[in-house]
């Protein structure tokens, strides 16, 4: 049996086909951008404008460079695509059960109530909450229907529907009906000369 060796060019060449597979050099999107690039420095060689390469490339000035400049600092591998989702997403806060039920029942005492002085009434009873959570668990209670919003509350009792009357309904002649007082009421009101 013979052994052979294989060449340092050989494994230099597989090294540098692996480092090219990791930075994505298969990559269609990194091939186009590579390829703009390329384009865009032959063009800007015969002095083609900014506009007209926008134009026949479809990329700006703004994007060249920045393309350029990662392609300079982390090679082929900083042209993938980059995610633009946010560094860091609010995460979903579940508040207390008791703090839910506190916020629930002071909108239905006051249903004109908004979120400071809900905040204010909370934080005196000892609640560690910020304002802007109550506005946050206000705007949650009313999404699903268990307060109603000022403005409709408000809206509804311009229309008269809020409800009854806590003192009745008014009848013609009741002494709740200021459109019939008489004169001999009037008197005991206005002084006399």
């Amino acid at each position: 049996m013979q052994l052979t060796t294989v060449g340092k060019e050989v494994f230099r060449g597989a090294q540098k086909a692996r480092e090219l597979q990791e930075a994505g050099a298969g990559d269609p999107t990194v091939q186009e951008r590579l390829r703009k690039l390329k384009q865009v420095e032959a063009l800007r060689k015969y002095r083609v404008g900014w506009p007209e390469i926008q134009e026949l490339l479809g990329i700006s000035r703004a994007t060249y460079y920045r393309w350029r400049k990662h392609l300079k600092e982390e090679g082929l591998a900083g042209l993938k695509p980059r995610s633009r989702r946010p560094q860091r997403l609010r995460r979903r806060i579940y508040w207390s059960s008791d703090l839910l039920i506190r916020v629930e029942a002071l909108r239905k005492e006051n249903p004109t109530w908004g979120r400071w002085p809900i905040w204010l009434t909370l934080r005196k009873e000892g609640f560690a909450v910020s304002e802007r959570t109550v506005g946050r668990i206000l705007a949650y209670l009313e999404a699903h229907g268990r307060v109603e919003s000022v403005a409709a509350f408000l809206a509804q009792a311009r229309r008269g529907k809020g409800g009854e009357d806590p003192g009745g309904p008014m009848r013609k002649g009741s002494p709740r009906d200021t459109r019939w007082v008489t004169l001999a009421t009037l008197s005991r009101w206005i002084p006399s000369p």
